[in-house]
């Protein structure tokens, strides 16, 4: 492994704010020869209430279509992330592919031509997003594309409950420790009775 990288490993844990935590994946990204990257959390705290919280070098510009929540309903990064904790290597095929070329045409100039994305999805509805976004082409050779995953994976799984307690502070695990929906509560409840599962 880079000596720069294992470092960046093991200082990401003295995170203490937000701007410490966009420098460390800010530098993290170049590193690993990306210029743009996101880092998010989002934490589900009840029904139907979502916390969200991200970093990122987004170029203003961008922000309207970066941002609009209803374009990330289509786009097939967000959405392999949303329902995947696999990383994901994508480029322009990946959204010719899901029939949004123009989208990619709309990113592209921003820095947003290619990159690698994974999502975790923890316990107590706790999820985290990291990805790291270029312009060209990503590797072609396997086993390059492999180590770039690995260092992406390992970093994510490492800056993940820094990113919570610095982004969402005030979420706190007591306020959503048992968050169960009315009907799943009535099933436990039934357990507890005796009554068998069909």
């Amino acid at each position: 492994m880079d000596s720069k990288l294992e470092k960046r490993f093991t200082s990401v844990l003295g995170v203490r704010s937000r701007a410490d935590l966009f420098n460390e994946c800010f530098r993290f990204a170049q590193d690993l020869g990306f210029s743009r990257v996101t880092a998010s959390v989002i934490v589900d705290v009840g029904p139907g209430e979502t916390r969200w919280a991200c970093v990122d070098n987004m170029p203003e510009a961008f922000e309207p279509i970066g941002g609009n929540k209803e374009i990330c309903r289509i786009d097939p990064v967000a959405q392999h992330c949303k329902a995947s904790s696999r990383p994901i290597i994508w480029d322009q095929s990946t959204y010719v592919l899901a029939g949004l070329a123009d989208k990619w045409e709309q990113q592209a100039p921003y820095g947003y031509e290619a990159g690698i994305a994974q999502a975790f999805h923890m316990p107590r509805r706790n999820h985290f997003l990291f990805g790291v976004h270029r312009v060209g082409a990503l590797p072609t050779e396997l086993k390059e594309s492999c180590r770039l995953v690995a260092d992406l994976s390992l970093f994510a799984a490492q800056v993940q409950e820094v990113a919570l307690a610095v982004l969402l502070p005030d979420i706190n695990d007591a306020a959503h420790e048992c968050m169960l929906t009315r009907r799943e509560l009535e099933c436990l409840h039934w357990t507890m009775e005796g009554k068998t599962a069909w």
